[in-house]
């Protein structure tokens, strides 16, 4: 639940334009199907750090012949409760 109220306030702060969002396209790393890749940031510090921190992802690093299990967020994801 403390991830909850953190995402909220965190969305709170971007609806009244309290914190600074940018984003920059990058170059891929690894064959992406033609999508492209960015590198997005609120109040200087990389969104990738907000997300892991509020439990919406995990660090995930991928290097030629090695990567680790992916995470099954479907089998993760709490019921929603209505």
């Amino acid at each position: 639940m403390a991830g909850q109220a953190r995402a909220a306030s965190l969305l709170i702060l971007a609806e009244a334009g309290s914190l600074k969002m940018s984003y920059k396209l990058t170059p891929c790393a690894y064959s992406n199907y033609g999508r492209l890749c960015a590198q997005a940031s609120i109040d200087g510090k990389p969104l990738a750090d907000h997300m892991i921190a509020l439990g919406f992802a995990t660090p995930y690093v991928c290097r030629p012949g090695s990567c680790q299990p992916k995470v099954d967020w479907c089998k993760m994801a709490a019921p929603l409760r209505r």
